[in-house]
């Protein structure tokens, strides 16, 4: 596989970034494995959209060989898909949609909540929570 010029790494990028800004382009992605989407966000750099070009040339050399040519692969596939009509036909396979970046902020949100509705309990029933 010939490697990829700079020009082409940021076309890919911004054609990923593209998917990722709105819902319904999203879910083209969750016909890719979930390696395979995890691959193309970790080489191409999906979650952190504000670089740069020379910021996201910069963060591609850091990036392994072996992940290059499986993001290559990846994205490949994802290209076969879309041009591909037979293969939107019935039976095709959906995978979960992985996120760039984890929000945090949710969870510990919704478990502080919990903690506050049953300190009462934890109070009658320390043992439980220990």
């Amino acid at each position: 596989m010939a490697r990829l010029k700079n020009k082409d790494y940021l076309l890919r990028r911004k054609f990923l970034l593209l998917l990722w800004e709105h819902e319904e382009t999203q879910r083209i992605l969750s016909f890719l494995e979930p390696n395979k989407q995890f691959v193309l966000n970790s080489y191409f750099a999906t979650g952190k959209p504000g670089l740069s070009d020379e910021e996201a040339l910069a963060y591609r050399k850091t990036r392994s060989n072996s992940e290059a040519f499986s993001a290559g692969k990846a994205f490949n596939e994802l290209c076969r898909f879309l041009s591909e009509e037979k293969k939107r036909e019935s039976g095709m396979r959906v995978y979960p949609l992985i996120w760039q970046v984890i929000n945090v902020e949710g969870p510990t949100r919704a478990l502080v909540m919990v903690c506050e509705e049953y300190k009462e309990v934890a109070f009658w029933a320390p043992s439980c929570f220990s």
